[in-house]
């Protein structure tokens, strides 16, 4: 069995500097590894991880984790252009299991600086064989950049689709089931063997009873259990932590 894990850590880009140690003293990144630790998480995708906060979670993370994920920017980060560094964000991936290989891909769209980005890791796991892990954070705010970007992301799955290994998706979509863009986007996966761990509950502590973060699983693997973690937040986001296993079903 695997746990598999997607949690929006929040840039608090507002706090000049900002580690992951809030105005209140807060450590969220110590938080953000103990909810890892605590829930026995075997892959997480991450979002707005920033240069400061990533270094400080390796600190926890190493060597039990491995962490893999380039830069909206990519990895030079322009230090001179500090407005533009608050958002300079990894959609990291975090394993306990052995990557084989990674790469991050852009979402290129006319005329942005900052285009989103998704991370895929080739892992061998322990229990359940080989798979490839995908992470995204999705446009917060403009209906047709996102459907854009789902259906980037959709042509990328399809074409990993001939490579004949089950697939995890996780991510921060800013989409409920509700929205039309996305349900397509459901539906599109489906249709080539992958599903939406069914969490409706919400997500984000701004939204009203809507999941925004969710999980696809290809039909390769059961899942066994799921749930949203609201205790001891360290984000607006709630991590949502799923339990999968491999069905073997040829």
């Amino acid at each position: 069995m695997l746990k598999v894990c997607t949690v929006n850590s929040q840039n608090k880009y507002k706090i000049n500097n900002y580690n992951g140690i809030d105005l209140k003293n807060n450590d969220n990144i110590l938080k953000l590894y103990n909810m890892l630790e605590n829930n026995n998480v075997n892959i997480a995708g991450t979002q707005e991880l920033t240069s400061r906060c990533l270094k400080r979670l390796k600190e926890f993370c190493l060597p039990k984790y491995k962490i893999v994920g380039k830069y909206r920017l990519g990895n030079n980060i322009l230090t001179n252009i500090n407005e533009i560094n608050k958002f300079n964000e990894t959609n990291s991936i975090i394993t306990t299991e052995k990557i084989i290989s990674y790469k991050t891909k852009h979402l290129y769209l006319s005329g942005r600086i900052l285009s989103r980005i998704v991370t895929i890791a080739h892992i061998e796991t322990k229990e359940d064989g080989e798979l490839l892990f995908l992470n995204t954070h999705i446009d917060y705010k403009n209906i047709k950049i996102k459907e854009k970007e789902l259906l980037m992301i959709l042509k990328i799955i399809k074409d990993m689709t001939k490579l004949n290994l089950p697939i995890v998706l996780t991510g921060d979509f800013n989409l409920d089931i509700t929205d039309k863009v996305f349900s397509n986007f459901v539906n599109e996966l489906e249709r080539i063997g992958i599903k939406r761990i069914p969490i409706s509950n919400k997500t984000h502590k701004h939204v009203i009873d809507e999941a925004i973060d969710h999980i696809f699983v290809s039909n390769d693997f059961d899942i066994i259990s799921y749930e949203i973690i609201k205790e001891d937040r360290f984000s607006d986001h709630y991590p949502v932590v799923a339990t999968i296993k491999k069905n073997n079903k040829d």
